[in-house]
């Protein structure tokens, strides 16, 4: 039977209507294409065709095994583990589509329930208090209860303030932390202020006239013209630490491909100080000018990058950034990398074939 899907009906290749399934996530329909070939492989037998001429969907370690196994996690995933988000479009989530596609991969490898839990960034400044005690109160009893904190990439300077008192809540109380593109610079501001004692110190996005410019325009962008001013696609990032965790987590490769998108960058005479602190900058672009990968070494989990992992995360491979902060947020993050939990454990039950879920299988 040739079926096809119209809306929430289905009908099938005459026009007859068939009842549409209900199914509770994406990762669910691969399960029924194998049920239902399993059904016409039945009738094939019983009308006497056969049914050895049908196409082979599946087995052990096939791509459908795996999904199917996908189904089964999803079903199961019962453990919560809280992410919040702070960003400054929480107001429509698609404006952060990757990113939630991501923490569910990556939550779904590790067999946990993903609670996402959204923060507009200037709930949590000083002036949200005054204008507005409960939104203020609300927002950072949000932070305080997180698992693990998210600050994804923007522009503009509405919610920096925010996003940095939030990245100095996940320092200073060892929360997991994971910075993208602007949050490794709020990151990096954050620390500047509170380690280096450099007050004021500011993008020069969000204050040109800061004393301290630690995050500055890319040098060969235009100030002027921001069309095709920004430094795009895939580009390659080399270890500067060979040891630190970021490359344990990529699963120990000699450099590391992700998109990019920004204009801003964190200013590289000021990286010794930094890193005289504590604050380590483990990855470089391959001119060793621009620094890709930051970690805070001895925090439970902080560690911010300059490109967008979110954009290469798929169903079978996560990212490996949000896969090490749903770990720790899990506490699970030292087994994995010290090799004594496999997530095979956590991709199958004892009822169920076990298939090994490796962030370097196909690319799905």
């Amino acid at each position: 039977l040739l079926l096809f899907v119209c809306s929430t009906h289905i009908f099938d290749s005459q026009g007859s209507h068939c009842e549409a399934p209900q199914l509770p996530s994406l990762f669910v329909p691969p399960r029924s294409t194998a049920r239902g070939k399993g059904r016409l492989e039945r009738r094939a037998d019983a009308v006497g065709g056969g049914s050895a001429s049908l196409p082979r969907v599946g087995g052990r370690g096939t791509l459908l095994a795996k999904w199917l196994n996908l189904a089964e996690r999803f079903d199961r995933a019962f453990e919560p583990v809280k992410i919040v988000v702070v960003g400054k479009y929480t107001g429509m989530s698609d404006s952060y589509a990757s990113l939630i596609k991501s923490l569910q991969h990556a939550a779904l490898a590790v067999g946990k329930k993903l609670i996402l839990e959204w923060i507009e960034a200037d709930d949590l400044e000083p002036d949200r208090k005054k204008e507005d005690p409960v939104k203020f109160h609300e927002a950072w009893q949000r932070l305080c209860s997180a698992g693990g904190i998210l600050v994804p990439g923007g522009f503009g300077t509405r919610g920096i303030e925010g996003k940095i008192e939030a990245a100095a809540w996940a320092r200073k109380m060892n929360i997991p932390y994971l910075g993208i593109c602007l949050g490794l610079q709020i990151a990096v501001i954050e620390f500047a202020r509170n380690e280096l004692g450099w007050k004021g110190a500011n993008s020069v996005e969000v204050d040109k006239d800061t004393p301290h410019p630690v995050v500055v325009f890319m040098p060969e962008g235009s100030k002027t013209h921001l069309g095709g001013t920004m430094r795009l696609g895939k580009r390659r990032t080399v270890w500067k630490d060979p040891d630190c965790l970021t490359r344990k987590l990529y699963k120990g490769v000699d450099f590391v491909e992700e998109r990019h998108r920004h204009r801003y960058e964190v200013n590289p005479e000021i990286v010794p100080q930094l890193e005289a602190k504590g604050m380590k900058f483990v990855g470089q672009d391959v001119e060793g000018e621009r620094m890709e990968i930051m970690e805070i070494p001895g925090h439970k989990f902080f560690i911010a990058v300059q490109y967008h992992p979110e954009y290469l995360t798929r169903p079978l491979k996560p990212s490996p950034p949000f896969l090490g902060l749903i770990l720790a947020a899990s506490n699970m993050l030292d087994q994995y990398v010290n090799k004594s939990l496999s997530l095979s454990r956590w991709a199958s039950q004892e009822e169920l074939p076990s298939f090994s879920l490796d962030i370097q299988d196909a690319d799905v």
